[in-house]
């Protein structure tokens, strides 16, 4: 290759190189902060290509949306009616997160705005059908985790379905009217003391129970012993006492009268 062809060759890379810096430096440039994706919006086309985080050259004419896919909290008072229809606030509060990569499906179906459209409306509306199933005493006396285990259970697919991730569901409160709470709580102490009257009975026939027992033991024992102690024994047993134990004094009773008899061995 000549000279001339290699010095044309370089200046038309320096060409090119320097037409690529300016082009790029006429173009504006996007920051898509940590925590976040960026959705490209060009005239209403949107790019399924999701920006992640960091510095990105763009169009000019292209808007570049910035939605979050870090945890977010809703934390509400919502007010709704039992199984009987008697009116219950509940305070609870739901954290969930946007499904990484579904950020401009999300964008393109419902916007931005996907919480105020999506995610609060479902949960009040879960809510509200859940707690319909319970009745005013359970919802007094259950503990909170099951209403909030049945909230999570129907609300984490239906946020799934439209590409938000259910992380949890916290029942902070639940409050029933005050003149029901009160009717409740006299009813709730009242079990109780039935509950201990009736301990205190049941301890006292298991104790009546034992003594029972005990006694027919006794009894059966005494009549073992009542038995076994005949005549024939009491002198076999005489005779087994004296032999062998010189010095011993025994008092053995003889005759029909039973008058005692003293008796020394080894005299």
């Amino acid at each position: 290759m000549s000279l001339q062809n290699k010095a044309g060759s370089l200046f038309l890379v320096i060409g090119l190189a320097t037409l690529a810096f300016w082009i790029l430096g006429l173009l504006p440039l996007t920051v898509v902060p940590a925590g976040t994706v960026g959705v490209a919006d060009t005239f209403g086309t949107v790019n399924d290509a999701e920006l992640r985080a960091g510095m990105h050259p763009k169009l000019p004419w292209t808007h570049v949306e910035v939605m979050t896919v870090k945890t977010q909290e809703f934390s509400n008072t919502v007010a709704t009616l039992t199984s009987e229809g008697l009116p219950v606030e509940l305070d609870i509060t739901v954290l969930y997160r946007l499904t990484p990569g579904a950020a401009s499906n999300v964008y393109q179906e419902v916007g931005s705005n996907y919480p105020d459209v999506i995610v609060r409306p479902q949960i009040r509306s879960v809510i509200r059908d859940v707690v319909a199933t319970f009745s005013s005493k359970s919802l007094y006396s259950a503990e909170k985790t099951v209403v909030a285990t049945d909230v999570d259970r129907i609300l984490a697919p239906i946020l799934e379905s439209r590409g938000i991730i259910l992380e949890s569901v916290l029942l902070r409160d639940v409050r029933l009217p005050e003149d029901l709470t009160a009717a409740f709580e006299d009813k709730l102490v009242a079990e109780q003391r039935i509950q201990k009257k009736e301990f205190e009975v049941e301890t006292q026939r298991m104790e009546a129970e034992r003594v029972r027992v005990e006694a027919e033991g006794i009894r059966d024992a005494q009549k073992i012993i009542d038995e076994s102690l005949t005549p024939e024994y009491l002198q076999w047993k005489a005779i087994e006492m004296m032999q062998n134990r010189d010095g011993a004094t025994y008092y053995i009773p003889i005759g029909e009268n039973g008058l005692p008899m003293v008796k020394t061995i080894g005299e």
